[in-house]
């Protein structure tokens, strides 16, 4: 299975790799088969729309990757303050951070 998702979040015991990628490597890597969305935040789900042309509805339903499954993870470099408390959030394009998450085993 492939993903996108909006944090490198572990599910289940397993063995993982993580890497950063350019915006150059997740868009060959979005060109290489079907995905399913599992992102929760309206501006990271924007974020990928506007840069990769992706539509991304949200979704905040788990997944539990298995060996061989790939995400492309699309987070902010930083962590949002309360969510609690509503305000505008305007991050900007170095304010994200691109990489994949892969279960080996």
């Amino acid at each position: 299975m492939r993903y996108i998702l909006n944090g490198a979040v572990i599910g289940r015991p397993g063995h993982y790799e993580y890497k950063l990628l350019t915006e150059l490597e997740a868009d060959v890597w979005l060109t290489q088969g079907r995905v399913v969305t599992r992102v929760g935040y309206r501006e990271t789900a924007q974020f990928i729309e506007e840069r990769f042309g992706i539509r991304c509805p949200l979704n905040r339903e788990p997944i539990a990757m298995q060996p061989g499954d790939e995400a492309l993870v699309v987070r902010l470099k930083y962590r949002l303050p309360d969510p609690a408390v509503k305000g505008p959030l305007n991050p900007r394009a170095e304010d994200w951070e691109i990489g994949l998450l892969k279960r080996t085993a």
